[in-house]
């Protein structure tokens, strides 16, 4: 679903900066800026969809499958694994690794105190966050 995710606003991004892409070279379908409106909705949706996916998969589905109790090297791996996965992701290299492994810690923490329905508001933010800079980047690009 990540994945997805990441393609659909991918392909968006190109799709808006179309005109970008051949340098001087006129775009083959003119593209207007969408309203914000649609941008808002767009961004909260696969915000959403995105802290979801993330959420079933990694502090659902792998921690019930250890224990009601993991233990501390169980939530490192799972922290490692998050990371890696997100080595392509904003930002990307060693320092996504280090950021979303750390935010895995900081989530899991955070599931165990206070749930899965405050986890999943958390990283949704943090995915609205990244998911409006990737859009406004894409819609608004440096001159």
């Amino acid at each position: 679903m990540a994945a997805a995710s990441a393609a659909v606003l991918g392909l968006i991004g190109v799709a808006i900066s179309w005109d970008r892409i051949g340098g001087d070279a006129s775009p083959l379908m003119p593209l207007e800026r969408p309203p914000v409106l649609v941008t808002i909705v767009v961004v909260a949706a696969l915000a959403a969809a995105n802290a979801g996916a993330e959420e079933a998969l990694w502090r659902v589905a792998l921690l019930s499958e250890q224990s009601a109790d993991p233990a501390p090297n169980m939530w490192l791996a799972q922290a490692m694994s998050f990371g890696i996965a997100h080595w392509a992701g904003l930002p990307y290299g060693p320092a996504g690794v280090l950021a979303s492994g750390t935010l895995s810690l900081v989530l899991m923490l955070a599931r165990a105190r206070y749930g899965f329905l405050r986890v999943l508001i958390i990283h949704g933010v943090v995915d609205v966050v990244i998911f409006a800079a990737v859009f406004m980047f894409a819609i608004y690009p440096p001159s």
